[in-house]
């Protein structure tokens, strides 16, 4: 597993490749708004909000606004 804490600048963007083979991910937006893009799969979330996602597949997290954001991401990746 790994821990982060991301802070996105208006308009920032984490975008990710796919990762080993059944890797996913959680976040925790701890301020401000993201929209998080997984695969096919797009979901607005606000602070308080959380989210568990695949992340064997091409995902992204990004600021959409013009105020800062911070979220805390999990990688799990599969043993």
């Amino acid at each position: 597993m790994e821990f982060y804490r991301v802070d996105f600048r208006p308009g920032g963007k984490l975008e990710s490749e796919a990762h080993f083979r059944q890797t996913s991910e959680m976040i925790v937006v701890s301020a401000g708004t993201v929209q998080l893009h997984s695969g096919e799969t797009s979901e607005a979330l606000n602070a308080g909000d959380s989210a568990y996602y695949a992340a064997d597949v091409s995902h992204c997290i990004e600021n959409p606004t013009d105020q800062p954001s911070t979220i805390f991401l999990v990688v799990k990746y599969q043993t």
